[in-house]
Parts: C-alpha cells; sequence; structure tokens
C-alpha cells in the first residue's frame, strides 16, 4: 500500500486529477531483451480521505480493485490516472492505493496532482459574465426593434436569431458560479447540458439557414 497527500487545495481549482508515474523493477518487465516496450496490469484499489488540520476523514473506497495498464518503456512507465474529482470540498486530500505488494516493493511512485489554474477560473468567470450581459442586451435589442411585428411575421432568420441568444445564455451560464460553492455533480451536469444545448441549436440553425 502506497499513501500520497494532496497539496493545499481551493474550490477556485474546480476539479483534481491524481496520476502516478511509475519506475519498476526490471524483472517485472515482459518479453523478449530486444524489446523496449512492455506493458504491466495490475489491480488497484483506491481510498480517498479527507484531510483537515491533521484529520482523516474518510470518503470513499474502491469496493472493488480496477486494472489499470501501464505502459513501461524499459523500467519507467507512464502515467496512469488513479483518481479524479469533480469539485473540491476540503483544503486536502489524503489517497490510499492499494496494489500488489511484489510491485511496491521493487518500484517507486512519483505522484502528479493536477488542477484548474485559479486564475484561470477567475478569468473564466469573467468572461462568461462579459459575454452573458453582451447576449441579453442583444436580445433584448432584438425584441425591441421587432416588437411591432407579430411572431408569424418574423423572417427563418429573425426567429433563429433570437433562439441563437437564448441558447447563448444558457451557454455563458448563469449558474456557473455555483460549481464552485455547490458540491453537487448535479451542477457539472446542468453545465453539461447547456453546453451541449447550445451546439446542437447552432447545428440545426445553420441547416436551417442553408435549407431557407
Amino acid at each position: 500500500k502506497i499513501t500520497m497527500l494532496s497539496p493545499v487545495l481551493s474550490p477556485s481549482q474546480q476539479q483534481l486529477w491524481l496520476q502516478i508515474e511509475t519506475l519498476v523493477d526490471g524483472n517485472h518487465a515482459s518479453g523478449p531483451s530486444y524489446e523496449k516496450v512492455s506493458y504491466l496490469t495490475l489491480p488497484m484499489k483506491v481510498k480517498v480521505f479527507s484531510y483537515v488540520n491533521g484529520t482523516k476523514g474518510f470518503l470513499n473506497d474502491g469496493a472493488e480493485a480496477h486494472n489499470r495498464t501501464l505502459k513501461c518503456f524499459e523500467t519507467k512507465c507512464s502515467p496512469v490516472t488513479v483518481l479524479h474529482m469533480g469539485n473540491i470540498k476540503y483544503p486536502q486530500y489524503y489517497v490510499e492505493i492499494e496494489m500488489s505488494q511484489a510491485l511496491v516493493n521493487g518500484s517507486s511512485f512519483k505522484p502528479i496532482w493536477t488542477t484548474y489554474n485559479a486564475h484561470f477560473t477567475e478569468f473564466e468567470l469573467w468572461f462568461r459574465f462579459i459575454f452573458l450581459l453582451l447576449a441579453f442586451g442583444s436580445a433584448v435589442a432584438l425584441c425591441q426593434s421587432l416588437r411591432k411585428y407579430s411572431i408569424e411575421e418574423w423572417s427563418i432568420e429573425q426567429k433563429w436569431i433570437m433562439v441563437l441568444l437564448t441558447a447563448v445564455l444558457l451557454y455563458d451560464n448563469p449558474l456557473f458560479p455555483l460549481i464552485l460553492l455547490v458540491y453537487s455533480p448535479l451542477v457539472n451536469v446542468i453545465d453539461a447540458c447547456f453546453t451541449v444545448t447550445f451546439f446542437c441549436t447552432f447545428s440545426c440553425s445553420g441547416f436551417a439557414f442553408i435549407t431557407g
């Protein structure tokens, strides 16, 4: 079993990935000696704990060991992802990884922690907010200019532009800040649905413009 402690985190880093890079004993490599690349398949069980003020709180354990394949060049293996947290709720996470004791004894492991840059999150918030205002203002201006006509008199292009502006409002997602405040996968699902809705609407509008 190997243990790893994450660096100090904040909600503005959005998500967390843990990869491990493995240096294996040459005796574990398989195949003829002239082969430079080998593959190791090993069962791995990951347990995750919150780590607050030196106190661990059990969050999750992999009820079953999952096989992961390591692609190794001589004795160095490519990083393999062992953990992904969709939301960052705690300042640190403590991870226990159970695997073959023979591999643990003959190998060294380097953790690679990956998150979003907090400055990128700040930029994304402002970017979405500014374009949300622009899309809302454009929709209001279009409605104001067409208010003297009934919807039946609108051209197909005007109708689709209104639909697209509504889709852009969803794409900019006024609920996006909740991702940093509410630790629920539902918020991420809503954001993904809004994104898919925008691209589907954009594709349909292009088809409608082409066919008339």
